[in-house]
């Protein structure tokens, strides 16, 4: 059985960075079989942001916090056997960030 790939991306406020970095994830040589975007008590366009993009499942976190958001995304994540779940957080979107030329 091949192996299934999930991604979580935990995000609290990210708008403005989220959508490169959920493409990136889109246009890998193999891309995963679920991508979830956690919105982690996000105020500001997060949750919208994350819904234009295909193929992208969004789950409301509303308890701010990333061990809170990487729980919620493995509690939800569809891929139970041959599981590879990849946390992404902040740390990831940041080096987004720097690639676009904003610090």
């Amino acid at each position: 059985m091949a192996l299934k790939i999930s991604v979580i991306v935990c995000a609290h406020n990210e708008a403005r960075y989220l959508s490169p970095c959920l493409h990136s994830l889109l246009a890998q040589s193999r891309p995963p079989d679920e991508i979830l975007v956690i919105n982690n008590a996000s105020t500001d366009e997060t949750r919208t942001v994350a819904l234009r993009v295909p193929s992208v499942r969004v789950v409301d976190e509303p308890r701010k916090g990333l061990v809170i958001a990487r729980e919620a995304g493995r509690r939800v994540a569809r891929v139970t056997y041959g599981r590879a779940v990849r946390p992404c957080d902040d740390g990831h979107v940041t080096s987004t960030r720097r690639v676009l030329g904003d610090p």
